[in-house]
């Protein structure tokens, strides 16, 4: 990735101070930034944003400022307290890295485990980014949020719609068409966990987890081994 000139214009319609922004050019439209940093995160914003209409740039920038106060950290540390907890069961239950052969059979329990956790964990993931919108949509209006949501979605999976039970097993973004539905509802607060589903895969390096660079969505592109496609 390289940074790209920030619109100080835009962030400041966005209430997002610029010098808290990198705008990155990272050569595949499905990647959709991140943050850098713990206490004061710097927002990592992909320079494709900069296509759409302003009022949607303006949307999606809104949310990820909004991201930035609480859901962000949530979602961060239920993902580590997720490969905590899997490394302590897999170092009772399986095996202890003492040995060469301890090592690779505490790697693939914790492989595992992260499996396991592409099953359970995109739900409070989905909850969040609901969430998200309708506190997004609260402050710049449902629509220009609806319109990124459609083209995020198509620069990413393409898939407006799908069954229940795939979307509840597999997938921690929920369709457009169920994000856009709950737009009009009023959350009393951004609950869930944001992210938490992509978060666990790179963050399962640390516990030796070797399923971060193998799903599906970020197979072959390094530029999504960290800063996984998302909402």
């Amino acid at each position: 990735t390289r940074p790209v000139a920030n619109d100080a214009s835009l962030l400041s319609q966005a209430g997002v101070p610029a010098r808290r922004v990198t705008t990155l050019d990272a050569g595949d439209e499905a990647f959709v930034g991140g943050f850098g940093g713990l206490l004061r995160p710097r927002l990592l914003v992909p320079s494709d944003w900069q296509r759409l209409p302003a009022a949607v740039h303006r949307a999606l920038l809104v949310r990820r400022r909004i991201a930035a106060e609480t859901p962000r950290i949530r979602g961060l540390a239920a993902a580590l307290a997720w490969h905590l907890f899997g490394a302590i069961v897999v170092l009772l239950l399986v095996a202890q890295p003492d040995t060469a052969l301890g090592l690779v059979r505490f790697s693939l329990g914790c492989t595992l485990w992260s499996f396991l956790g592409v099953l359970v964990l995109p739900t409070p993931s989905r909850r969040a980014v609901i969430a998200l919108d309708q506190a997004a949509a609260r402050e710049v209006g449902a629509e220009p949020v609806a319109e990124a949501i459609v083209t995020l979605d198509r620069w990413q999976d393409d898939e407006p719609a799908r069954t229940p039970f795939v979307e509840t097993i597999f997938h921690p973004v929920p369709t457009p068409t169920a994000r856009i539905a709950a737009l009009p509802d009023s959350a009393p607060s951004l609950a869930g966990a944001w992210r938490v589903a992509r978060l666990a895969l790179p963050s399962g390096l640390a516990s030796w987890s070797l399923l971060g660079r193998a799903v599906h969505c970020n197979l072959g592109r390094p530029a999504l081994w960290w800063m996984l496609p998302g909402d």
